[in-house]
């Protein structure tokens, strides 16, 4: 999806924006996206891993609750 808005908006910028301008842009957008989906990557991570050690003290005090 990152990928696709990325390709999406060098399109448009191509059309609207002059040669020299998109040389010195483009290298730029691709950080930016890296960045940005290495900041999803760590942030989704860490959701996960929270909602996996939610789900274990849950399934630690149903089976402490039923011996």
């Amino acid at each position: 999806m990152a990928y696709m808005a990325e390709a999406l908006a060098r399109i448009a910028l191509a059309h609207a924006a002059p040669t020299d301008t998109m040389v010195v842009v483009s290298p730029v957008m691709l950080y930016c996206v890296l960045g940005a989906l290495g900041a999803w990557t760590a942030w989704f991570g860490r959701r996960r891993a929270a909602e996996g050690a939610r789900r274990q003290a849950e399934a630690e005090a149903a089976a402490a609750a039923t011996a």
